[in-house]
């Protein structure tokens, strides 16, 4: 067991699909988008704690 854990981290970004790229490639996870938001994108990996959102924000 780990000491710690965490449930759906945010990260605030300001390139979307070019800092998930980035993150995801660092993390192991993949890059999925959805099909009703296809501007929103989520990090996953094999278990549902291994998420990450990016969060597009202004400069």
């Amino acid at each position: 067991m780990s000491l710690v854990t965490f449930k759906d981290l945010c990260i605030d970004v300001n390139d979307l699909p070019g800092e998930a790229a980035f993150w995801a490639g660092l993390l192991g996870l993949r890059v999925e988008s959805f099909p009703d938001d296809p501007d929103e994108l989520v990090l996953r990996g094999d278990r549902p704690q291994q998420t990450v959102w990016p969060n597009p924000v202004p400069e």
